[in-house]
């Protein structure tokens, strides 16, 4: 009898160990296949996405502000490159000074610096400057600070470049003196006829 039961406990212990040796094998064929199903669906995942992004509208490329600047009620207009500021002969040499101008008092008023284009300058002195000899007319290159200017309606509900920062002296392309003509309107430099020219196109 002690005989009989080893050699059952022998076959059992077999069993046990056949037992475990299949569910090993079992499990071990299961892991890869799950990790090839996962890897599978991470490349389905995807390559559902490529194509849905190849699908999509191409995005419209972003403007910078040197090139279109949106005015409100959806109005879009083009930045000049360069604008033009009508000060007066003290308030340009204080700009000199300090190394930038902070605007004349009707800018500090608004919040802005009031420019006009090329085409608008000549209506400008003749509405706000009007007989004055003490000026000076500044043309100014809107790049290096074009993301504080907005084109805004203003005289007429026609749109003017408006400055919401201080302006670096060193933005100006020039500056000079406006005299008073003989028909008491003011002269204007030369070098500005080819831009007003342009604006008025």
């Amino acid at each position: 009898k002690p005989a009989v039961r080893a050699r059952e406990r022998i076959g059992l212990e077999i069993m046990i160990f056949a037992l475990f040796f299949r569910c090993e094998l079992a499990r071990e064929s299961i892991i890869p296949i799950k990790a090839i199903s996962r890897r599978r669906d991470f490349q389905a995942a995807r390559q559902n996405d490529l194509v849905s992004r190849q699908q999509r509208p191409a995005k419209a490329r972003e403007t910078t502000l040197t090139e279109f600047v949106k005015a409100p009620a959806g109005i879009t207009a083009m930045l000049p490159d360069f604008v033009y500021k009508i000060v007066s002969l003290d308030e340009w040499d204080h700009a000199m000074e300090k190394g930038e101008f902070h605007g004349a008092e009707i800018d500090l008023k608004d919040g802005y610096i009031h420019f006009s284009t090329a085409a608008q300058v000549a209506e400008t002195a003749q509405k706000h400057f009007s007989g004055r000899d003490d000026l000076m007319i500044v043309k100014v290159a809107t790049a290096p600070d074009a993301r504080h200017y907005k084109m805004e309606p203003s005289r007429g509900g026609a749109l003017f470049p408006h400055l919401y920062a201080p302006l670096p002296v060193s933005s100006a392309a020039w500056w000079q003196e406006l005299p008073l003509g003989a028909n008491g309107e003011h002269s204007f430099p030369e070098e500005m006829a080819e831009d007003m020219a342009n604006e008025k196109r």
